[in-house]
């Protein structure tokens, strides 16, 4: 890229704006919705069903609210969170949009060991995992994928009031760590 690039848009946040717009006049076309087309391809699943994904990084807060505020205004009917390893970032976001007519559904990743995280933070783009979290895996005893557990289930407990929902990714097809945060939220109804 050449120039300011603080002040470019992502193609890509323009692209899939377009498609959330295609797709909610396709469904507000249409009363049966397993009739509807095909997206093109690489149109990730969330945009397929009128969502869309959001950064959590606090950096990057303004610059995906105007991403955001684009794609609410083609028709996005809830956000998806990247995972998340830390219940702050959740808390800006959640009063950040707080004024947008569309649920929040968080991320989830249940964290298996400090490798794993380290991993994570140091080779995926968009994934951070705080410094506290990184400590908390390497000091941990026995079963650190339960240590993980634990922190997952610390971050849905303070978030639960102010998002619309989660979704759980399980690491490794660990579905048994899944279920262990499921299982240790204090305010499922």
């Amino acid at each position: 890229m050449i120039g300011n690039t603080r002040d470019m848009l992502n193609p890509q946040d323009l692209a899939e704006a377009k498609q959330v717009g295609l797709r909610r006049k396709l469904e507000d076309a249409r009363t049966d919705i397993n009739a509807l087309p095909e997206l093109p391809e690489g149109a990730n699943n969330a945009v397929q069903q009128a969502g869309m994904e959001m950064k959590m990084e606090v950096t990057e807060l303004l610059k995906e609210l105007e991403s955001l505020k684009r794609k609410v205004d083609a028709g996005a009917q809830f956000i998806l969170s990247q995972t998340v390893f830390d219940a702050e970032p959740v808390e800006k976001v959640a009063e950040l949009t707080k004024g947008f007519p569309i649920p929040l559904v968080l991320g989830i990743l249940p964290l298996r060991s400090h490798k794993h995280a380290s991993f994570l933070n140091d080779s995926v783009p968009g994934m951070t995992v705080p410094p506290g979290v990184l400590d908390r895996l390497y000091n941990a005893e026995g079963d650190v994928g339960l240590e993980g557990v634990r922190i997952a289930q610390e971050i849905l407990n303070k978030s639960i009031s102010i998002i619309g929902g989660a979704y759980l990714v399980p690491a490794f097809n660990r579905y048994d760590y899944v279920a262990e945060v499921i299982s240790g939220l204090a305010n499922v109804d």
